[in-house]
């Protein structure tokens, strides 16, 4: 076993420093991202096993399928040759990486592809240390003993004692390290929430840089939100006006019409909100008249110059009515817009987004796009 020896990246494609003050700080974007790894001193590397070794914090997006591109033939590097690194995780915080690699023969030249999906990452002290056969053997057994059961163990020891007798050491190192590599999976957040990560920002510091744009809006017209109410449970009732209160554009009513429900606890809530926020506005009917019914007696308590609607258990974005003011104030003569949507779930996490087209009348009338 030799001394680990560091190695230098340099950025070759889609690859940048976030901050040229700030070294090792970087964002990978597009799909083939990319650092030529350079190590100490001249000529080719020698083959053989190695230990590589670094320290990864991920402050944005995620690190997904990293590897390594051993380049045997003087300039080029080939996808049968890759080395995928088998990461057990790659979430926010820093994570250590040590794991064991192979190279067939002496190497000209190493590629360094850090994710396929976008990420900003600080990245430390990459290094390689070299290790015998044996090592590698030892150090791959014993990763794979550790992950596996008593009766998984014994089996595991036995097909490498019969790889040894069968075809030596060599056999015994192939399939160890066919084993070692499969054995490591990637946990990777979602492409959406990926995307939620690095261009919805709803931070306090995000929603004040938008409400700083509201000062530039030529008009600030009353939006009235439309509510049906019918028998909601309580938690997603309150998360729905919730979410209409938090809203960063403040010119907003909600006008909420109660279809008869018979659980006492909506009635409690609706006045519970009324008496919260002289915007919030609620008729009880008396009788239950369904969807269209509801609608119209919430319709008939909205004073503003558009009307929004919502259902009774979904959840408005914290920027939904601030985005539709600034539309329909760079486009004066617009009458009604529809917006993107995505599905939430119990937990609070996002997914299914539907990015709806610009004006398309045959999408239109063919799907519901309001």
């Amino acid at each position: 076993m030799t001394d680990p020896m560091d190695i230098s990246l340099q950025p070759i494609a889609q690859v940048k420093l976030v901050d040229a003050d700030v070294p090792d700080t970087w964002r990978a974007y597009g799909s083939d991202p990319a650092f030529a790894a350079s190590w100490p001193g001249e000529g080719p590397l020698p083959g053989g096993w190695y230990v590589l070794e670094f320290a990864v914090e991920v402050l944005r997006g995620a690190i997904h399928a990293p590897c390594l591109y051993p380049d045997y033939r003087r300039g080029s590097v080939s996808e049968s040759d890759k080395i995928t690194l088998p990461l057990e995780q790659a979430r926010k915080g820093p994570h250590r990486v040590r794991t064991l690699v192979r190279f067939h023969t002496d190497l000209d030249g190493l590629r360094f592809d850090p994710s396929v999906l976008p990420a900003e990452f600080r990245l430390q002290r990459l290094s390689l240390q070299r290790l015998g056969r044996w090592d590698a053997a030892r150090m791959m057994l014993g990763t794979l003993l550790d992950r596996r059961a008593v009766p998984g163990r014994l089996a595991l020891v036995l097909t490498m004692a019969g790889d040894i007798a069968l075809g030596g050491p060599r056999r015994m190192a192939d399939r160890l390290y066919r084993e070692y590599t499969a054995s490591n999976d990637l946990q990777v957040m979602s492409d959406y929430a990926i995307w939620l990560d690095f261009y919805d920002d709803t931070s306090p510091d995000g929603v004040a840089l938008a409400v700083a744009e509201l000062s530039a809006l030529t008009a600030t017209p009353t939006i009235s939100v439309i509510v049906p109410v019918y028998e909601t449970a309580e938690r997603w009732l309150r998360a729905c006006l919730e979410s209409v209160l938090a809203q960063a554009y403040p010119h907003w009513e909600l006008c909420i019409a109660d279809d008869a429900s018979r659980s006492p606890h909506v009635r409690r809530v609706l006045e519970e909100y009324a008496a919260r926020d002289a915007r919030v506005k609620v008729a009880f009917r008396p009788a239950n008249g369904h969807i269209s019914a509801a609608s119209n007696s919430a319709l008939a308590l909205a004073t503003g110059e558009y009307v929004a609607l919502l259902d009774h258990d979904d959840l408005l974005h914290p920027l939904a009515l601030l985005e539709c003011a600034r539309a329909f104030d760079a486009n004066p003569r617009w009458r009604m817009l529809f917006t993107d949507e995505d599905k939430i779930d119990t937990e609070g996490h996002r997914s299914d987004p539907y990015f709806k087209s610009d004006w398309n009348p045959d999408l239109f009338q063919s799907q519901n796009c309001v």
